[in-house]
């Protein structure tokens, strides 16, 4: 499992496959320190060998900030484009907040 540096923004990471699903789970902070180990993770998820689902399992995430949402709505686009779809599950009510601040749910239908 990948870590960042700092325990205070800390984020942790490892995948796993099973058929076409790809799931990613995270855990920890993703912000600002954390946001480009944040992207080199699900970029690498996304791009294993015959994923067409991602699934983010943020169930162990307690903040997200814009960047990291721009960062998953990025990644739906990137998986649509390749005729695959990414999937959030487990957030909190902290995470759910800023997801819906940026109307994420519709975002992730169009």
């Amino acid at each position: 499992m990948a870590r960042t540096a700092s325990p205070r923004w800390a984020l942790a990471a490892r995948t796993e496959t099973r058929d076409d699903t790809t799931i990613l789970f995270l855990e920890g902070r993703i912000g600002y320190a954390t946001l480009e180990a944040f992207r080199r993770a699900a970029r690498e998820a996304l791009a294993h060998p015959g994923t067409k689902l991602l699934i983010l399992d943020m169930s162990g995430v307690d903040y997200l900030n814009g960047g990291g949402l721009r960062e998953i709505i990025a990644l739906g686009a990137e998986a649509r484009a390749r005729g695959g779809r990414v999937v959030v599950r487990g957030a909190n009510h902290a995470v759910r907040v800023t997801m819906g601040l940026a109307d994420f749910r519709r975002r992730g239908r169009r």
